[in-house]
């Protein structure tokens, strides 16, 4: 049987999704939401400086908010570097992200936006990710 009851085969319309471009989201039938984008951020500022072995590294922390909000629960967000193109080859060293789930208190787990910290040697430097969540 078709339909979106107990042991019956979800049909298309169980499904939700939504896609533009840069952004996208899909809906299970058991209500599972998956999102993904690509995000351009603004520039790296003179934020949280360190320096190791004589280079000086700057850490900027980023929100970026969800394509749609979560309705109960973010679990987990990956989230990439986008590297440079095969045309315009640089060094990757020295770079790194990571990602946080927290909301303004850091007390609980968001449900519209995540935390990106961003790494680089590169004062200025405007990153791109790209980033996957699930959450229901």
């Amino acid at each position: 049987d078709v339909g979106t009851g107990n042991n019956q085969l979800p049909d298309m319309s169980a499904f939700g999704m939504s896609r533009n471009g840069q952004t996208a989201w899909d809906i299970l039938p058991n209500g599972m939401i998956r999102q993904a984008g690509t995000v351009t951020l603004t520039p790296v500022g003179n934020f949280n400086a360190q320096v190791l072995g004589g280079v000086t590294y700057y850490t900027h922390y980023y929100r970026v908010n969800f394509p749609r909000q979560f309705p109960n629960a973010q679990i987990a967000t990956l989230a990439t570097l986008a590297s440079y193109s095969y045309s315009t080859q640089a060094t990757m060293a020295g770079k790194s992200l990571a990602t946080h789930r927290d909301t303004d208190s850091g007390t609980d787990v968001s449900r519209t936006r995540f935390t990106v910290a961003y790494t680089t040697p590169n004062l200025g430097e405007t990153p791109t990710l790209h980033f996957e969540a699930i959450g229901y």
